[in-house]
């Protein structure tokens, strides 16, 4: 559109030649940096808050056996040991409850950061929009809030039944330019009054869907808005800005076969859009589809009759000892190993219906107990199950694409693994039972 209607659209840049060009990967880089900086303390903060309600909640709990008066408190009558109510029973459910959702909190905060920082493949698949912008939120809302910036997404009207919209991108690119716009929105509103709102919203038109960074700031000048998207261009005082952020932010969306524009925003400020192709619905279906399949359902009890024989190989004590004790209620027969190398010597003696192994031990690691596996006992790879809590790491999970083996990232959900299991133990059972 025109300049005259009161907002410029930026297409799709053409590659730059030249020093600017040259330099852009690495002052990228720098941009991305920058941004991990200043969330790193929100990151810290926002941890710090589910953990606080867990280790709470815990020492609650284990007022039920120590503190003089509860219903678990060995009393010195004859009576022996009280009898828990059905309200504390309701009360034991809730704080779990409450445990194991501040649990998957931090998780879902550690992985956002993990998934931001961390080099990902610039591979396109398809992207849940209202996802990317919901971690956008998660990232960066804290450290918002202590500037006095108002984070406000708003998606509903548009969010369509499998999860939508859905681009054709890489979301973790999508989420550095949301950072980007951001963290200008921020740093205008700051600097203008002290502080304001921004909004995050997507919405759908034919076969575009806009995503929109808006903010109810000073806005930018007319004669500002070509130049805005510029290479080196910024309005910052010096120390304050590279003058990339936008210019590697539009190369981002046209990468994405889309276009970035900047026009007037409801109170005032600037509102940022993004524009890019829409998935069609069978496409966006088939997307969806294949998220859904990625995450088994959780499985009913095995048959205790036929009994499969587990390993379950990790260094970490607690962990092993509770997952142990859920596959026994499930009829699992399990045998714990501490390390690698227990691990290795059960497996060339043993004969295992599944394997479970972590895959970063000391020692003498998860990889390392594959590929001897692989070498002495190469039956056994079709019943490995890998686990790490380093997925996200391009080195893990090519190895464990290579293996072809299933997998679980750290934490999990334990009827996951259990779905798993009998996955994999299934063809041992069947044999078992024609037999």
């Amino acid at each position: 559109m025109s300049a005259d209607a009161g907002h410029t659209l930026v297409h799709a840049p053409e590659p730059r030649a030249g020093p600017a060009r040259d330099v852009a990967p690495a002052e990228a880089e720098r941009e991305k940096l920058d941004v991990i900086g200043r969330i790193s303390s929100s990151v810290v903060h926002d941890l710090k808050n589910p953990l606080a309600t867990i280790v709470a909640t815990t020492q609650s709990l284990l007022t039920f056996w120590a503190l003089p008066g509860g219903p678990l408190h060995r009393s010195s009558g004859r009576t022996g040991q009280r009898a828990l109510t059905a309200a504390h029973l309701k009360q034991l459910r809730e704080d779990v409850e409450l445990i194991l959702g501040e649990a998957w909190r931090a998780s879902d905060i550690v992985g956002n950061l993990l998934s931001f920082v961390r080099r990902q493949s610039t591979t396109l698949e398809a992207v849940s929009v209202v996802d990317v912008l919901r971690r956008a939120a998660l990232l960066f809302g804290h450290d918002l809030e202590v500037q006095d910036v108002r984070l406000v997404v708003s998606t509903l009207p548009h969010v369509t039944p499998d999860g939508g919209p859905w681009v054709l991108g890489n979301d973790n690119q999508l989420l550095q330019v949301l950072a980007n716009l951001i963290t200008n929105a921020q740093q205008a509103l700051v600097a203008h009054r002290g502080g304001g709102t921004i909004t995050l919203g997507c919405s759908v038109s034919g076969d575009a869907v806009e995503v929109a960074v808006e903010d109810d700031g000073p806005g930018i000048p007319q004669d500002q808005r070509e130049t805005v998207f510029q290479a080196f261009y910024t309005t910052k005082p010096p120390g304050q800005g590279t003058g990339l952020g936008l210019s590697i932010s539009a190369d981002i969306v046209a990468g994405h076969g889309g276009t970035l524009r900047v026009e007037d925003g409801a109170a005032g400020g600037a509102r940022f859009v993004m524009q890019l192709p829409r998935l069609s619905e069978g496409a966006a279906t088939a997307a969806a589809a294949r998220a859904g399949a990625l995450k088994p359902a959780a499985a009913p009890a095995v048959d205790h009759g036929q009994a499969p024989r587990v390993l379950l190989v990790d260094d970490e004590t607690g962990l092993r000892r509770i997952v142990a004790r859920y596959l026994r209620r499930f009829g699992f027969r399990v045998e714990e190993a501490t390390t690698g190398l227990a691990a290795a010597a059960a497996l060339m003696s043993g004969s295992y219906d599944a394997i479970i192994s972590d895959m970063r031990m000391p020692g003498f690691s998860g990889k390392q107990l594959f590929e001897l596996v692989q070498r002495e006992r190469p039956e056994l790879i079709p019943r490995f199950v890998l686990m790490s809590g380093d997925l996200m790491r391009q080195e893990t999970r090519r190895f464990v694409e290579q293996t072809g083996c299933l997998s679980l990232e750290k934490p999990y959900e334990l009827n996951d693994l259990v779905a798993l299991l009998q996955r994999v133990c299934r063809p041992t059972t069947a044999r078992a039972a024609a037999d």
